[in-house]
């Protein structure tokens, strides 16, 4: 009883990898732009009094959470970079057959 990588053979799906990371990459790119946006948004809003910041705060709001969204994509991409290196380094983590089996 064996249990296949988590990583994919090379070479086995060269060519969806390759439109999966650009659609990646054009995901990413997305975000950086609402982010950005957002703060141009921000930084154009007049004044400091209290009108002003209470219709400020939805949209402060609304860039802390893609800003959020954003960082926890970059770590779930460099975790798999990382987890990669590991394999490539150690072998696959679950692939030493079963003793009981």
């Amino acid at each position: 009883m064996s249990v296949e990588s988590r990583t994919p053979e090379p070479g086995s799906n060269a060519g969806r990898e390759g439109a999966d990371e650009q659609h990646q990459q054009t995901e990413e790119e997305k975000m950086l732009d609402e982010i950005a946006k957002q703060r141009i948004l921000i930084d154009e809003m007049p004044g400091d009094d209290f009108d002003d910041m209470a219709r400020r705060a939805p949209h402060q709001r609304k860039l802390g959470q893609l800003e959020f969204k954003y960082q926890i994509f970059a770590e779930r991409k460099r975790l798999a970079r990382e987890l990669w290196k590991f394999e490539e380094i150690h072998g696959a983590i679950y692939s030493e057959p079963c003793l009981i089996c």
